[in-house]
């Protein structure tokens, strides 16, 4: 048997459902389910090599066991300690998947947040740079006119993101009203970003522009110039993100 790089093997309807019972009994939560994970508590590892791994995988792991951290001259040896670790990597692969598959519901929430959390994080250091550029435009600008630096710049003040759930259906069908005035195509609802002012362009063509412009106080709508303050993106329904996942 060749084991190969790829991290995923076969796992069975019923090994999922059996694995997710059993990580329901043991941890309780997806959150209590992690901390043994990150703490490399056995018990994962234990399951997944008795209920789950493939025998020709077990029997690789039983019979190299002897010779951890030994470098042998024996090629078939040396074979099975590389497909050792190869199963190793497998298994530490599967045990975040199941992890998953057994929480799906909370495992996409801490998703959610961690991810909210990293564009607060952005917004924040995105708005420490632009008052910065603000801050010395205006020193060099009264430098250059000879008169009292007196620093007068509105705060940077970073744009409220709506998010707008969408079911598979709408994602795959429903596409923006209008042709994006960036890049003169129509987008799919799920790659649109809707403004304050109502006008909607595709998400990744008004990031582009916001590059372009270098607006100091805030980023303006490209059609009416409005400040834009709010601005409302579609993403797919948990409960479709989970049945895909």
């Amino acid at each position: 048997m060749v084991i190969t790089n790829t991290l995923a093997f076969p796992v069975t309807d019923e090994q999922v459902e059996a694995f997710s019972a059993w990580a329901k009994d043991k941890y309780g939560t997806y959150n209590g389910y992690l901390d043994a994970f990150k703490s490399k508590a056995p018990a994962i590892d234990t399951y997944i090599r008795t209920h789950i791994l493939p025998m020709e995988m077990k029997s690789i792991l039983r019979e190299t066991e002897p010779y951890i951290g030994v470098n042998h001259s024996d090629f078939h040896i040396s074979r099975l300690q590389i497909y050792r670790k190869r199963i190793l990597n497998k298994i530490k692969h599967m045990k975040c998947k199941l992890g998953k598959l057994a929480f799906p519901i909370e495992a996409r929430q801490i998703i959610i947040n961690n991810r909210t959390a990293f564009l607060s994080r952005r917004q924040a250091i995105v708005a420490e740079h632009i008052y910065r550029q603000q801050y010395f435009a205006q020193y060099e600008e009264d430098v250059r006119l000879g008169i009292q630096f007196s620093p007068e710049i509105r705060p940077y003040e970073p744009v409220s993101i709506i998010k707008k759930q969408l079911t598979k259906e709408e994602a795959d069908t429903c596409v923006m009203d209008d042709d994006c005035a960036i890049c003169l195509a129509k987008h799919k609802m799920i790659d649109v970003c809707t403004t304050n002012c109502g006008h909607q362009f595709g998400r990744t063509c008004l990031t582009k522009w916001d590059n372009v412009e270098h607006i100091f106080d805030r980023t303006r709508c490209p059609i009416c110039r409005t400040d834009i303050t709010e601005m409302t993106e579609y993403e797919l329904s948990l409960l479709d993100q989970v049945l895909i996942a």
